[in-house]
């Protein structure tokens, strides 16, 4: 009788998670090459990930489920709403006890960038304080910039990192902070020519790490299986392979 219920329990609880996943609301942003539309559809090394992620785990969802928003909103969503997982997310001390993570993902780099006929120098954060810097709001660019001392006057906020990066190309701000592939990668596919950009500043000492964030009321389980799975997707190669699609050698 024991060996039933406790059959009775595991099966129950199976059907219990198995819900609870299909019930994840999955959310992104416009942050290439982690995560954009093309022709509709939601691309990019993390909704490729999930896709992945999703098949092992048997569940009904599938990459047409990721809805993309600003980042803003995104991050609300994530932070207060029960069963929402938004990607691609770098962790920091800030964040770490706001949600639950799976992870790593890739390793990025924080950066400001300018033009480079403005001869710009920036030796340390308060040197910033001198210029006007394009940053999305709740981005990982902004926390970093504000508390390390850089007036928020300074900065120039929007939904969108291309608005920033028109505004960097027309002059309308001094410096553009974000994440060095991803700025590298529009400014390309924009048709800027990269030869007239450069970095002028580390944000950050180390690289930081892209995760999966997950609301923090979600269960222990369902974080557990998700990091099994994306192991498990490393292990075969299939995550190299989507590193390469994307973004080559470079990582």
């Amino acid at each position: 009788m024991k060996k039933f219920m406790l059959l009775l329990v595991l099966i129950l609880g199976g059907l219990l998670h198995a819900n609870e996943i299909n019930m994840m609301k999955l959310l992104t942003e416009e942050y290439p090459p982690y995560n954009y539309t093309e022709n509709g559809i939601v691309i990019g090394i993390a909704p490729d990930l999930m896709e992945e992620m999703l098949k092992k785990l048997d569940t009904k969802l599938t990459q047409k489920d990721i809805k993309v928003y600003p980042w803003a909103r995104g991050y609300l969503m994530a932070l207060k709403e029960k069963n929402t997982v938004l990607f691609a997310m770098t962790k920091t001390s800030a964040r770490e006890k706001l949600f639950k993570w799976v992870g790593p993902i890739i390793e990025n780099h924080n950066i400001l960038m300018a033009k480079k006929e403005k001869n710009i120098k920036i030796n340390s954060f308060e040197d910033i304080n001198k210029y006007e810097v394009g940053v999305v709001r709740n981005d990982i660019a902004e926390q970093l910039l504000l508390s390390n001392g850089v007036n928020g006057k300074n900065l120039q906020k929007v939904s969108n990192i291309i608005f920033n990066l028109k505004k960097l190309n027309a002059d309308r701000v001094d410096l553009v902070g974000y994440t060095e592939t991803t700025l590298k990668w529009l400014i390309k596919k924009n048709k800027y020519n990269l030869d007239d950009y450069e970095i002028v500043f580390n944000l950050t000492k180390e690289p930081s790490s892209l995760y999966f964030a997950f609301n923090k009321d979600t269960s222990d389980e369902i974080i557990e299986k998700f990091q099994n799975v994306l192991d498990e997707v490393k292990k075969e190669g299939t995550y190299d392979n989507i590193i390469l699609k994307y973004i080559g050698n470079s990582n």
